[in-house]
């Protein structure tokens, strides 16, 4: 059986939509971060960190723009930073129908189930 936590931080997306406030929204992305590092070194543990839509603070909007993800323990690719720019050099793009069949492969290769 594998365990599953869904965490859903509403805040980002208010912050931009709401707001239009990037420092607020970028200040709040920096403080969940730093909440995630104890986590970083838990083993047997898959961590998936994305969005469920893009905000722009400018638009106040959600947009059609592909949506950064990060899962720890997957496939290595040269990304050293989690962003939108820094994830366009990774593993490329991955339909959202597909991504949690990403998330399941990733813990099946780490787990070895």
């Amino acid at each position: 059986m594998t365990n599953f936590v869904y965490l859903h931080i509403k805040a980002t997306d208010s912050l931009a939509e709401d707001f239009g406030d990037y420092k607020g929204k970028r200040d709040f992305i920096e403080k969940i971060d730093k909440s995630f590092e104890p986590l970083s070194s838990l083993k047997d543990v898959i961590i998936m960190i994305t969005g469920d839509h893009t905000t722009s603070c400018e638009l106040k909007d959600h947009t059609e723009d592909p949506v950064p993800f990060l899962i720890s323990g997957s496939d290595k690719d040269n990304v050293s930073k989690f962003g939108e720019s820094y994830c366009k050099s990774g593993v490329g793009l991955v339909r959202g129908l597909k991504f949690i069949d990403r998330v399941l492969s990733s813990s099946k290769e780490k787990t070895n189930v």
